[in-house]
């Protein structure tokens, strides 16, 4: 198992590209829920909108965690948008722009956040059942965040049966993804590099902030 995204700041841009990007399908799927007439339909759409977040989600988060220098300006920029398209509507669609941006980005962060605590004590302790305790309290935590960002949106409109189904639809490939990329993190163990030309062997250890540092000769 990897520590993952560790850094606060990684992880605050993680859930920044997926809460803008999860906001937007989201209203796209609703509006297609309310208007389009085959359920079928509708549950089609959701589900491959779904397969989209997934893909993105995995994405930025490889990205993120090989310190790509541009990801993290281009989600400011793009949030930068929304917020100027929404003052140019009008000042209270900017408050409302910002409210749904805060409120998608919050369970996002809380559950990398919780995530991160998590792979940490999983690392550290002793109990064999630990990595399979860590996977299904993150995954717990993934649906209980996800689905009610989904749930949310789809109760400040009229809460129709139809959009609540198309939102959870749309969380389930994203959900189902992230934990299959979640449980493919293997342990990384501490490995020996053999004496070569006379250079002394070295050790490479894993800390808790999953950084790698090596012993002083």
């Amino acid at each position: 198992m990897d520590l993952q995204i560790h850094s606060l700041i990684k992880r605050n841009t993680y859930s920044g590209a997926n809460a803008l990007v999860f906001l937007a399908t989201s209203m796209i799927v609703n509006a297609f829920a309310n208007t389009a007439h085959n359920r079928a339909l509708t549950f089609a759409v959701s589900a491959m909108a779904g397969l989209w977040l997934a893909v993105w989600s995995r994405l930025v988060h490889n990205l993120v965690k090989a310190a790509d220098p541009w990801i993290g300006p281009l989600i400011g920029v793009a949030t930068l948008a929304v917020l100027l398209a929404a003052l140019a509507e009008s000042p209270l669609t900017l408050l409302g722009a910002a409210a749904l941006l805060f409120t998608s980005w919050l369970p996002y962060m809380a559950a990398e956040s919780a995530g991160q605590a998590l792979r940490v004590w999983a690392y550290h302790s002793p109990l064999p059942q630990a990595r399979l305790l860590y996977l299904t309290a993150q995954a717990a935590v993934d649906t209980a965040a996800i689905g009610g960002i989904a749930v949310l949106l789809v109760t400040l409109g009229d809460g129709r049966t139809v959009r609540l189904a198309a939102a959870l639809t749309l969380t389930a490939p994203l959900l189902l993804a992230r934990a299959v990329h979640r449980s493919e993190a293997r342990r990384v163990a501490a490995t020996a590099v053999p004496e070569t030309a006379g250079r002394q062997a070295s050790v490479c250890e894993l800390t808790a902030t999953g950084r790698q540092r090596r012993p002083r000769r």
